[in-house]
């Protein structure tokens, strides 16, 4: 309703309430001078209630009591001016009944207005949050969705996601006889219509994209729940769409849900700033691999250098076993099936460092933690030597698989392997050993990366993983921020301590139970 509206029904109320006051004014002259002067003997004096009635639209606590009073007054004045100082038993009862029968209408009707008071304040107060909400409020009819629930119920029907199924039409012919009583100026504003009158011309094509999500909505119905929440799409004005999260609550008060309120927060720039969150977060990813890949370029030459080395010499030897009169055909197939096997070497090394560079989707898939740990450590053979840090591997018998992306999980490895073998630089050579453990820890599978270093302040165990936070001079402080974030993406939990006997334990933990 607009101000303009609301004004004139104001105005309107208004001239009706001093219609009836005028009325009851003039009818109680009528019933007074009717007691007064006809001969008669009924009580007509009771007939003031209707006065006390029709006085009472808007009228306060005080103002009825005065006329109520006035009322009274009337009944006895028009009982002396009748009877005088003759007293009959007989009108003295009229008398008596007709001002109890002032005095309760008067408790009763003042009692109904003060009630209908607060009543209509309150509904004030509503309509004005209503209207004045930074969200979207809708109020809706649902009376004619209820008949048609009550009629499947009346038909048999029990299991009503059954009753869907063999009839999907069903949610979006319910959809359609949802009928929206009332918006808020914040639906306007959200969905860029001009006016209520223009949404509420628009609502079926609004609330078009919504029948899936409606799909709840009956279930909750159907179940007696107080709300229901979910997620739905709108159409706006002018082809402008808008994801949106919605609370419906159906009134626990009134047998028909016809006052059914509905809140829909906008959903879509906060949506939209996760996406650009996520593809922030997978080019970060990206950098970090290719950093990585730098930082590992020696282990991958040194991985390389050994399968071409020695494709080249089994291809002299064979060479020479060709040439050999008569020639040695036999020592020339050994060589050239090693030459395969070797190239076959060399082939996975570049298909590991080509995955690992990729700046791919995601590919969720059943991973075996075992096989990735070994293959980390084979890609980081040369680095470890060239620390001098011994790796040991202390695997867990046939662990189940995690659900999970390998390539991402192997940078997790990466990082803190590295990490944990530049922590003993300064360590006795003796002390250099690189363990990495895998084992089962209260239904999930955990990975460690245990060294013999210095260890983690502990006044940095709680910032390791924050973004650009580093104990090392020449860092950057994202790789650990990194690793927290496809741990977590992947629905495990990773974390730090020191060891007793000295060093640090970076461990993370994942979850078996979604593999299949």
């Amino acid at each position: 309703m607009t101000v303009a509206e609301r004004l004139r029904a104001g105005v309107s109320s208004q001239i009706a309430a001093r219609a009836r006051k005028a009325a009851a004014l003039a009818l109680a002259v009528a019933i007074f001078l009717y007691d007064t002067l006809a001969t008669q003997t009924v009580a007509v004096a009771v007939l003031y209630v209707v006065v006390v009635v029709l006085f009472a639209s808007r009228a306060s606590r005080n103002a009825l009591h005065v006329v109520g009073g006035l009322c009274a007054a009337l009944t006895v004045a028009s009982f002396v001016l009748v009877h005088g100082a003759t007293v009959q038993d007989g009108s003295v009862v009229r008398m008596l009944v007709s001002l109890s029968a002032i005095a309760l209408t008067t408790i009763l009707v003042a009692r109904n207005e003060a009630a209908s008071q607060v009543i209509a304040a309150s509904e004030a107060r509503f309509r004005q949050i209503f209207e004045s909400a930074g969200v979207m409020l809708w109020e809706e009819d649902y009376s004619d969705v209820r008949a048609m629930l009550d009629d499947l119920r009346a038909r048999g029907v029990e299991d009503l996601c059954a009753y869907f199924e063999r009839h999907p039409d069903f949610p979006a012919r319910a959809l359609g006889r949802v009928r929206i009583v009332d918006a808020n100026a914040a639906t306007m504003e959200s969905l860029g219509f001009a006016d209520k009158a223009a949404f509420l011309a628009a609502h079926s094509s609004v609330i078009a994209e919504a029948s899936t999500a409606f799909t709840r909505v009956l279930q909750a119905m159907w179940g007696g729940l107080p709300e229901v929440r979910g997620r739905a799409i709108l159409n706006g004005a002018g082809g402008r769409q808008l994801s949106v999260q919605f609370i419906i609550t159906f009134p626990s008060d009134r047998p028909a849900p016809d006052r059914v309120l509905v809140s829909l927060s906008d959903m879509t720039a906060f949506e939209k700033a996760q996406d650009e969150l996520v593809a922030s977060q997978r080019t970060l990813t990206h950098l970090s691999r290719l950093t990585t890949l730098g930082e590992l370029s020696a282990s991958i030459a040194h991985e390389l250098n050994q399968p071409l080395s020695a494709i080249m010499l089994n291809g002299e030897g064979s060479l020479r076993f060709l040439s050999l009169d008569p020639p040695d055909i036999g020592e020339a197939r050994d060589g050239l099936r090693q030459m395969v096997c070797d190239a076959d070497r060399a082939s996975q090394v570049i298909k590991r460092i080509r995955d690992l560079s990729r700046k791919t989707n995601r590919s969720m898939e059943p991973v075996d933690l075992n096989v990735v740990v070994a293959q980390t450590g084979r890609l980081l053979e040369h680095d470890l030597q060239r620390h001098r840090v011994v790796l040991r591997l202390d695997l867990a018998e046939n662990p189940p698989l995690v659900r999970g992306d390998r390539i991402e999980l192997q940078q997790v490895l990466i990082n803190l392997m590295v990490n944990a073998a530049q922590a003993m630089s300064d360590q006795a050579p003796e002390r250099r050993v690189l363990t990495v453990a895998t084992g089962l820890n209260d239904g999930r599978l955990r990975v460690s990366v245990r060294d013999h270093g210095a260890g983690v302040p502990i006044d940095a165990l709680d910032q390791l993983f924050d973004a650009f936070y580093t104990t090392r001079s020449e860092g950057m402080g994202m790789g650990l921020a990194i690793c927290r974030s496809i741990v977590e993406s992947h629905g495990g939990q990773i974390m730090a301590g020191n060891l007793a006997q000295g060093g640090a334990e970076f461990a993370f933990a994942l979850p078996v139970e979604t593999v299949q």
